[in-house]
């Protein structure tokens, strides 16, 4: 009986227990970034939200451009790529499906941006992006969110 309950416990917790990545956080934002080291990053048309972030904040940031409420890329803080990024910090989220990545362009001494991932179907996508203004972190998701 004793047994019966340990194997219950044991398959409920592999079960129910959040997936493990199989590809680390900071692999998914090395593998991004890479794509931006040249001054054109992306073929003609290609969107980096269609690979790498959920799809209704891929679809918030596509609104928002068609609206001129943006004007930049803002994964990479930039307009046109060939920066060169880096990561200075990663941390868990409220979840164990979210996971926190500061980003700097590199030569800047501070400021940057902060890249918010959730684990979403097998894999890391951007959820939101957190953009300094007036030295305090605000949500893309929210300031953009009139966009829908």
């Amino acid at each position: 009986m004793k047994a019966r309950i340990v194997i219950a416990v044991l398959l409920s917790s592999v079960l129910f227990a959040p997936q493990a990545s199989a590809e680390p956080p900071a692999i998914f934002v090395t593998h991004l970034y890479a794509h931006y080291k040249d001054a054109d990053p992306w073929a003609k048309g290609f969107d980096p939200c269609d690979e790498y972030c959920e799809a209704d904040f891929g679809k918030l940031l596509k609104a928002a451009r068609k609206k001129h409420m943006i004007d930049y890329d803002p994964i990479c803080q930039c307009r046109h790529g060939g920066d060169k990024f880096m990561m200075f910090s990663g941390s868990a989220g409220a979840t164990d499906n979210d996971y926190i990545i500061k980003m700097k362009k590199l030569g800047e001494p501070r400021g940057g941006w902060t890249l918010m991932l959730r684990w979403v179907d097998g894999g890391w996508k951007i959820h939101d992006i957190l953009e300094m203004q007036n030295g305090k972190p605000v949500s893309l998701r929210q300031r953009l969110g009139a966009a829908k």
